[in-house]
């Protein structure tokens, strides 16, 4: 269970009397991604099984690897409402992503790269 951060990815903020949410969202993804929450969460009165434990890990994995290809603003809602993988490529995807000729504009093989 060896994880480390993508190459050239932003290390994990340093918490400060300011970030703790934050700084919380990314520590707990980064737990996820080693297979440790479930220690550290103390709510969860069972273990995930094997396959349970195992997509939480992809999932928050993919969380990180796509945060840290973002700024902060994109990666964190500003309501610190946490999200999936999925649900951060979505929203990013809904917000970000080039619409109508804006998108042809932008990319000259925007067919094969959307």
């Amino acid at each position: 269970m060896d994880y480390k951060l993508p190459r050239g990815a932003t290390p994990i903020p340093q918490l400060n009397d300011t970030n703790y949410r934050t700084w919380a969202i990314y520590v707990k993804n980064y737990l996820r991604a080693q297979g440790y929450w479930d220690v550290v969460d103390g709510g969860t009165t069972q273990a995930l099984t094997p396959e349970g434990k195992k997509w939480d890990m992809a999932d928050a994995r993919a969380w990180l690897a796509i945060a840290a290809c973002c700024s902060e603003a994109d990666a964190i809602l500003p309501s610190y409402k946490e999200e999936s993988a999925r649900e951060l490529w979505e929203r990013l995807e809904r917000t970000k992503k080039p619409r109508g000729s804006a998108r042809r504009a932008g990319s000259k093989n925007a067919a094969t790269t959307a």
